[in-house]
């Protein structure tokens, strides 16, 4: 007799809405994540001389979402390596954690090196830059619906910010135009900043931004994004959505002013309501659940059983033709569906005709047989 046993913690499915890639890792290794996960992403700064200013900034930003009381969001943060002469990337760092991006609504990449010296412009790069491997992990991650937001070093054309155009680059197919960007080293840039609709929206009446040495695009040169935050002619922070992205889905968001973000280690009101504000801007991911039964419990080679995989929106938003799929197990081999998915192998798909509404549910019930008795 071959007895099947599912744990429903570690059943291999996963959820895709619309064109997004499917992931067959966990049932939150798809895309869109619930809106309360979020990434932070920061740089052992004690690489540059000057320990403690990231971790302030890093700080003051969980302060800001901890006061969102009762909606705040889960904040998981991860540190890339010290490394100011070569280029060490997130994945070393994700996969220490345990973490894949596709956990997570919104990434929140800080990073940042404060000493002018250690940013020193060189061909080997810094700890601070968006590297080749992350450029892929972040293509992969707004492909999937994900929501990326990416803050600028503001200290001109080095390697940070070089990076950050290059993604940029290649997540929009447009150029920046950096060589706009500012320089400002020794003179102070205060304002006043003027928020843009929809980074003001309901959520911020704040009117102006104080900040300093802000790196930023002229307003010509930002590629199709909504500049959300301007003063006159200079643009400091811009979004791009879905249908201005190479991926064609999720959102991109690029602040060019790290100093106006944390005001020399101090949480000021205007940082609070800047970051909650984002947050919430590109808080548009879904909620849901997913369970899988098997029956009968236990079958004999040569015989049936039928997993019943069912996805459950428990959001409020709509999922649009959502796609579910699954590993069915190296013992066993497919036999067919309902209603009708497809199989590679073992590995099958099916994708639900239509939308789910709040507490609506798609099954789908998948038929193997059992071919030997070598299952996992």
């Amino acid at each position: 007799m071959l007895t099947l046993k599912v744990l429903i913690k570690s059943i291999l499915v996963s959820v895709v809405i619309g064109f997004f890639y499917a992931i067959s890792t966990s049932v939150w290794a798809a895309l869109p994540a619930p809106p309360d996960q979020i990434l932070v992403i920061t740089t052992d700064d004690t690489c540059d001389g000057a320990p403690g200013y990231e971790a302030a900034m890093v700080t003051n930003f969980q302060t800001a979402m901890s006061a969102l009381g009762a909606s705040a969001p889960t904040v998981t943060t991860i540190q890339t390596a010290c490394n100011a002469t070569g280029q060490v990337g997130i994945n070393a760092a994700l996969t220490a954690a345990g973490k894949t991006l596709s956990q997570f609504c919104e990434v929140f990449d800080l990073r940042f090196l404060s000493n002018p010296g250690v940013q020193s412009c060189t061909a080997a790069g810094d700890s601070s830059m968006i590297t080749t491997n992350d450029t892929t992990l972040y293509l992969n991650y707004l492909a999937q619906g994900g929501h990326l937001v990416i803050v600028g070093d503001n200290a001109g054309f080095c390697n940070r910010d070089a990076s950050i155009v290059s993604f940029v680059a290649a997540a929009t197919g447009c150029n920046l135009g950096w060589n706009v960007m500012d320089t400002i080293s020794n003179n102070s840039y205060t304002g006043p900043f003027t928020f843009s609709a929809p980074l003001q929206g309901a959520y911020n009446t704040l009117t102006t931004y104080g900040g300093d040495y802000p790196g930023y695009i002229a307003a010509g040169s930002t590629c199709g994004a909504t500049s959300l935050l301007t003063s006159g002619s200079d643009v400091f922070d811009m979004l791009w959505n879905s249908g201005q992205l190479t991926t064609g889905a999720g959102t991109l968001q690029l602040n060019m002013d790290t100093n106006a973000l944390y005001q020399g280690n101090t949480l000021t009101t205007g940082y609070a309501a800047y970051w909650q504000n984002v947050y919430a801007m590109n808080g548009t991911c879904y909620n849901f659940t997913m369970t899988k039964t098997v029956n009968p419990p236990t079958v004999c080679v040569g015989q049936s059983v039928t997993f019943t995989v069912c996805l459950k929106n428990t959001g409020t938003q709509n999922m649009a033709n959502p796609k579910i799929t699954d590993v069915i197990p190296s013992c066993m081999s497919y036999v067919s569906s309902t209603p009708g998915g497809s199989a590679v192998g073992n590995n099958f798909s099916y994708t639900y005709a239509g939308t789910l509404s709040t507490n609506q549910s798609a099954c789908v019930s998948i038929v193997a047989q059992a071919n030997n008795t070598n299952c996992p």
